[in-house]
């Protein structure tokens, strides 16, 4: 199902957002469908346009997990959203970077956390 947001802009805050924290060790993409599904019901609940996931928990994710945050992160484009992925720990950013996603996604490191080549 298609995601649905409307284009008027609204602060960054709490309350435009949707935050969820990941608890799987390793990112698949049945996680991030269910993800998916949950922000939809969200997002026509409360109008809510930007998703930040919280990745706390994850250390790796599957090649399907990748590609679910890429379709996640285009069709919340397309609705006039966001997809952030904060929170992300040294060996879960690392993949972002050898992927190269972390030119396509926003994708946050963890606070302290040490990740090479990562502006300080």
């Amino acid at each position: 199902m298609p995601l649905h947001c409307d284009s008027a802009p609204r602060p960054y805050a709490p309350a435009a957002a949707a935050v969820v924290r990941l608890r799987s060790k390793v990112l698949t993409a049945e996680d991030v469908r269910g993800v998916r599904a949950e922000f939809t019901r969200l997002a026509r609940r409360a109008s809510a346009c930007e998703l930040l996931l919280d990745f706390y928990s994850v250390e790796a994710s599957t090649a399907g997990g990748l590609g679910q945050l890429v379709a996640l992160h285009r069709g919340l484009l397309a609705a006039g959203g966001a997809l952030v992925l904060f929170n992300v720990g040294p060996s879960a950013h690392r993949v972002f970077e050898l992927t190269r996603l972390t030119r396509v996604l926003d994708v946050r490191p963890a606070a302290g956390a040490s990740v090479e080549g990562a502006p300080s």
